[in-house]
């Protein structure tokens, strides 16, 4: 009786172990959504991006938001990100015309304040997504 027990548990043990490791690596993808996405995405050929390394060539906020909002009419920044994109590309959380409660995240030039294309989709996002 007590090994059928013992068996049992360890069975049990490692069924739900899988299972556990199976919701932690799904979580972490989640969790992990953007940086994945930015490594995963493959470089666009034609996109040729040239931004001075210097920087005090970069363009205080209030010129960044008032050239985005130029740019963009009827939207609203609403978040700001440096880090997202790197390279001197800000990320730019803007408001959706058609329903200003959601929100798109676009790439804007630090030093010159220039909305740029969206980077081509990689791979990977239609199974980073959580919709």
């Amino acid at each position: 009786m007590r090994k059928r027990l013992w068996m049992l548990h360890s069975w049990m043990g490692l069924v739900s172990g899988l299972g556990l490791l199976l919701i932690g690596l799904t979580g972490s993808l989640l969790v992990f959504r953007t940086e994945l996405e930015v490594l995963l995405k493959a470089p666009a050929a034609e996109e040729k991006v040239v931004v001075n390394p210097d920087v005090r060539a970069r363009l205080d906020y209030d010129t960044l938001f008032q050239k985005v909002r130029q740019q963009m009419p009827g939207r609203e920044v609403v978040a700001w990100d440096t880090i997202m994109f790197g390279h001197g590309v800000d990320a730019a959380a803007v408001t959706k015309a058609e329903n200003p409660r959601e929100w798109d995240w676009i790439r804007v030039a630090a030093a010159t304040g220039e909305v740029l294309p969206d980077l081509p989709e990689s791979w990977a996002s239609p199974y980073l997504e959580w919709r």
